[in-house]
């Protein structure tokens, strides 16, 4: 796993939330439009919330686009939230649940895109567990660890990962799903551990 193929499971990660996408961003767009058509005042704060919606989308997809980052301070908190957006209609369809504890803001000088690569695998398997699950919640916490690092914690109540599975996960592409997958949690051990110097401290209930 290098770069390169780094970058290409950004666009494959950009390509698993696309239907998502677009699904929210006709949303907004559908009511901007129904507005414009309309002489109903009352119809204003729904353009608003509109707007703000298909800004975040907007900023979420220049960080796809453009992997060169020169600030010096990313909101984690928003980045997460952003994240967890980009799922809301995945989730939604399987009828998921998901609870975002915020014990902190955090600012930190990472990427937004390596967020979202952490954060969108991790839910999107969660929520692939919690579709039988007869709790079907998603629990994710980002809490601050000293000056310069953060813990964030993903729990989901399904099934849970085999065991003859759960030591090679991280260390090879490996899937329970089907063939041809396997890159997402691969790459978020590639991004914490390689990138940000981090550590997955587990996988298991």
């Amino acid at each position: 796993f290098n770069t390169y193929q780094l970058q290409e499971s950004n666009y494959a990660l950009l390509g698993k939330i696309s239907s998502s996408i677009l699904h929210d961003i006709l949303t907004p767009l559908t009511s901007i439009l129904v507005a414009q058509n309309s002489n109903d005042s009352n119809l204003k704060p729904f353009v608003e919330n509109s707007s703000k919606e298909l800004v975040q989308y907007v900023e979420i997809l220049k960080n796809f686009m453009h992997q060169d980052y020169n600030s010096s301070c990313t909101h984690i908190n928003k980045e997460i939230s952003k994240s967890i957006l980009l799922l809301k209609h995945r989730a939604l369809l399987a009828n998921v649940q998901i609870q975002f504890l915020e014990l902190n803001q955090i600012y930190l000088n990472i990427h937004p895109l390596h967020i979202y690569q952490i954060i969108i695998n991790l839910l999107s398997n969660a929520l692939d567990a919690s579709q039988n699950s007869e709790n079907k919640k998603v629990i994710l916490i980002l809490k601050q660890v000293g000056t310069s690092r953060i813990e964030i914690s993903c729990r989901d109540f399904g099934t849970g990962i085999p065991k003859d599975i759960i030591k090679t996960i991280g260390r090879s592409i490996v899937s329970t799903k089907s063939e041809n997958r396997g890159f997402g949690l691969y790459s978020v051990f590639y991004v914490v551990e390689k990138i940000l110097q981090g550590h997955i401290l587990s996988l298991i209930h």
